[in-house]
Parts: structure tokens; C-alpha cells; sequence
């Protein structure tokens, strides 16, 4: 009887751990008002979202944890000389995860030209 007693207060506190644990790992981000989530492909097999990489093949799970659907739009902003294939490999795991609305932009890119008079 001790026993079952001491087993299940155990159970409970590992129950506690676990479910603490679980919102700690948690994504801080959100699928915007939109319905839509920014991602950066960082290089071949990484992606970058809220600020954090991750490899391309958890982005899926990510994106569910943070509340997507197969209706959020999910814009990857991709980087110069990005091949065919990381590309491909991307929307064809967000395919697979049911993500059908897969937008890729170029990254957001600021020239600054700064040009004074020439003394004379």
C-alpha cells in the first residue's frame, strides 16, 4: 500500500516536469494575424525562424507547435545562389506536413549610398 502510494505521487510530479518542461521548449513565436509565418532558408538544410535555426526537417513540427494549419502561408525568404534542389527538398517536406500555400521571396536587402559634394 506504501508502495502505490509513494509510485503514484512520483507519477504525478514527473507528470508536472514533463508538462512544465514541454511549455519551456516551446516556440515563443506565433502564426501572425495573418495567417502567415516568416522563415529564412540560412543555408542548404537550415532554416531560420523567430530568430532561431533549426535544420529544414523539424520546420514542419515547429510550425504545427506554433499553431500553423494547411491554410498559413508560409513565406521563405531565400537567399542568393540557392540551389533547386534545397528548394525542392524544402516545399517537399512542407507538402508532405500538408503546408500547401509555400511563398519564396528574395530576402529583404537595404542599399545606403551615402555620396557628398565634392570640395571645390
Amino acid at each position: 500500500m506504501k508502495n502505490s502510494s509513494v509510485l503514484r505521487k512520483v507519477a504525478i510530479l514527473v507528470a508536472v516536469f514533463v508538462l512544465l518542461a514541454g511549455g519551456c521548449l516551446s516556440p515563443s513565436g506565433k502564426v501572425g494575424p495573418d495567417n502567415s509565418v516568416k522563415v529564412s532558408l540560412v543555408k542548404s538544410g537550415t532554416v531560420e525562424i523567430d530568430g532561431r535555426a533549426m535544420p529544414v526537417d523539424q520546420l514542419a513540427s515547429r510550425l504545427k507547435r506554433m499553431g500553423a494549419n494547411p491554410t498559413t502561408s508560409v513565406i521563405v525568404a531565400v537567399p542568393e545562389k540557392t540551389t533547386n534542389h534545397d528548394l525542392a527538398s524544402l516545399t517537399r517536406q512542407l507538402r508532405s506536413a500538408g503546408f500547401i500555400k509555400v511563398i519564396f521571396t528574395k530576402p529583404r536587402h537595404t542599399d545606403t549610398n551615402i555620396s557628398t559634394p565634392a570640395r571645390q
